[in-house]
């Protein structure tokens, strides 16, 4: 008897675990569903925050629509303001960084609730600005009066940038990257940049290069110098499987650069006998060694 009893009661558990189970999972299913319909993740609800907000250094602005549409970067906070040097964020709690600037009303706003002052790169202490690849800068905020500020003295560095872009900014102290300025003006390359004109985009002068095939033409960082040692060295690159070893001024890694005395060469204006400036564009070319 007690043996039957057994049988009868271990039948009874696979029955009902052939119900709770399919139970279980089509509940967690719908929760699931809930989560995605409201735009949230099961990682990161707290990122879908909606409006203009502060995070760290900068003043963020973004809609209900942020998961797929992405963030503006639109000003500096109090922090942002009193740094050197300034990396632009690719994500936000998981959210892209998707423009640097956004269109009049959001800039009114900031203004309004900040002071002009905090309106994009615009402090004075701010020496150097870095915007990395995929993050664009906004079509109504390529002027030098909303992506730098009024009285904004900083570099800002590009690393990539649409034709569009190029065409829209009209301030000298934005750099774009060699490769990608090459590439939007082809008649350039190789040739002094004729008629240089102080109020337009120009090629940044240092590439630094993963110096092995990784798209994008090898390029992992840019920077621009006049005559100087290079201030800011990026993070180390990665690779799976070597270790970074340092950088390098030709891609066979002989002779590695000092950051503490080798200076990059000083930039060559030349005038013209029509009046105009000839600026005979010099690239520094740094390269990457690993080990296995």
């Amino acid at each position: 008897m007690q043996n039957g009893f057994r049988v009868v009661e271990e039948y009874k558990m696979k029955k009902n675990s052939r119900i709770i189970v399919p139970l279980l999972s089509i509940l967690l299913s719908v929760v699931f569903m809930a989560l995605i319909g409201c735009g949230c993740s099961l990682s990161s609800c707290e990122s879908q925050k909606e409006g203009v907000y502060e995070d760290g250094y900068f003043i963020v602005q973004s809609s209900g629509h942020t998961k797929n549409y992405g963030l503006s970067i639109i000003g500096l906070t109090n922090k942002g303001l009193e740094q050197k040097t300034i990396i632009v964020p690719k994500y936000f709690d998981d959210v892209r960084v998707r423009w640097i600037g956004e269109g009049a009303f959001y800039r009114d706003k900031v203004i309004e609730s900040y002071g002009m002052e905090h309106v994009m790169f615009n402090s004075q202490k701010l020496t150097k600005v870095f915007v990395p690849f995929n993050v664009e800068i906004h079509g109504d905020s390529a002027y030098s009066g909303s992506v730098m500020g009024h009285d904004a003295k900083c570099t800002v560095i590009i690393m990539s940038l649409n034709s569009q872009g190029l065409s829209e900014i009209t301030n000298d102290n934005v750099k774009v990257s060699a490769n990608c300025y090459f590439k939007l003006k082809p008649w350039y390359k190789g040739k002094g940049i004729n008629n240089y004109n102080p109020k337009r985009v120009n090629p940044a002068n240092v590439t630094f290069l993963y110096n092995y095939d990784v798209g994008n033409n090898e390029v992992y960082w840019v920077d621009d110098y006049d005559g100087e040692l290079i201030s800011y060295v990026p993070k180390n690159p990665t690779r799976v499987g070597y270790t970074f070893a340092g950088w390098y001024k030709e891609p066979e890694c002989i002779n590695k650069w000092d950051f503490s005395n080798d200076l990059v060469p000083q930039k060559v204006f030349q005038e013209e006998a029509n009046g105009s400036t000839t600026y005979n564009f010099c690239e520094l070319k740094l390269y990457a060694k690993w080990q296995r």
